[in-house]
């Protein structure tokens, strides 16, 4: 639905940004915020009581025109599953432009998944509390991931690779391949080709599906996810650059250096994020370290896409229909 309003707002979504994660008091275990758009509390062990989260909005002074007056920004939760909703105030930030907020979710106030987005209101020609503009909206999950956000930080988007239409990055050579990874696109996005017969039949979210059916779509998603992760990780460890003193400086772009501190820490478990870092630069720079680097990375993106607890729902949806 298009809702048009009688004065001039902001179209573009305002980025949402997420400055420090805490849980329970103390670093949590892995990267809560590893996908893009994404606040995952679905892997947390048992036990957990509160995640706090500071976010940040960015309102260009550009974008308040002199009609605007009283800009205000409210954090909106809303969780379907448990019929619950609530604003948390965003207050200026340092920055001009900038508002913060802090965000805590509490164990079992919220359940599978959550709505987050910031809402800017002002008074506009006069009349207060008009809505303004809003920022990207992002999921919080309290449950694995639905198999289409799978992919994390990839967008999952139709076109026919056949037609004349397609995606300029698409060659020609690739008309008949059943998905294509985009990373020249920021972010990266997985391209689904509806020229294959059938394709979409498999991947649409069917409610009717046996649990057969479920297991491979989920699986043939899993593939492409896995794909997907890996073509980003040598993304990402191909723009590492040196510094003066020959150590590594992680990449400047978001989703790449997203994309690192997401697996490296699973590839090198036993190093700093830093350190890991440099490690993997000079793995790369190595032939043998190379091919220990790419075999540890697809171990660790098997491990982030919870691939082993995939196949055996799978295994047991087939046996359980023989």
């Amino acid at each position: 639905m298009t809702r048009f309003y009688p004065y001039a707002t902001i179209v573009e979504p305002l980025p949402l940004v997420a400055e420090t994660q805490v849980l329970d008091g103390y670093m949590p275990p892995h990267d809560l915020l590893a996908a893009r758009r994404s606040i995952d509390l679905s892997a947390l062990p048992s036990g957990w009581r509160r995640a706090a989260f500071r976010l940040r909005v960015d309102l260009a002074s550009e974008l308040v025109e002199d009609e605007v007056k009283d800009v205000e920004v409210t954090l909106s939760i809303d969780c379907a599953a448990t019929n619950l909703r609530f604003g948390v105030p965003m207050v200026p930030a340092a920055r001009l432009g900038s508002y913060v907020a802090d965000l805590e979710i509490e164990a079992g106030g919220l359940a599978h998944r959550a709505a987050l987005r910031a809402v800017v209101a002002a008074t506009i020609d006069g009349v207060p509390n008009c809505y303004y503009g809003q920022s990207e909206a992002w999921n919080v999950w309290l449950s694995p991931p639905e198999t289409p956000q799978l992919t994390g930080d990839l967008d999952v988007m139709w076109a026919d690779f056949t037609g004349d239409e397609r995606p300029a990055s698409i060659d020609g050579a690739f008309r008949d391949e059943a998905y294509y990874i985009d990373l020249t696109a920021d972010p990266p996005v997985i391209w689904l080709n509806e020229g294959v017969q059938d394709l979409r039949r498999l991947f649409d979210d069917a409610p009717r599906r046996s649990a057969v059916e479920k297991a491979m779509r989920s699986a043939h998603f899993h593939s492409i996810a896995s794909s997907g992760w890996l073509a980003m990780f040598n993304a990402g460890i191909g723009a590492i650059e040196p510094d003066n003193a020959g150590g590594a400086i992680w990449p400047q772009n978001d989703w790449q250096r997203q994309v690192l501190q997401s697996l490296l820490p699973r590839i090198y478990p036993d190093l700093s994020p830093d350190d890991a870092l440099q490690r993997a630069y000079e793995d790369d720079a190595d032939s043998g370290g190379a091919r220990l680097l790419q075999a540890r990375a697809m171990a660790a993106i098997s491990g982030l896409l919870r691939e082993t607890s995939k196949i055996r729902a799978a295994i047991r949806a087939m046996e359980d229909a023989t």
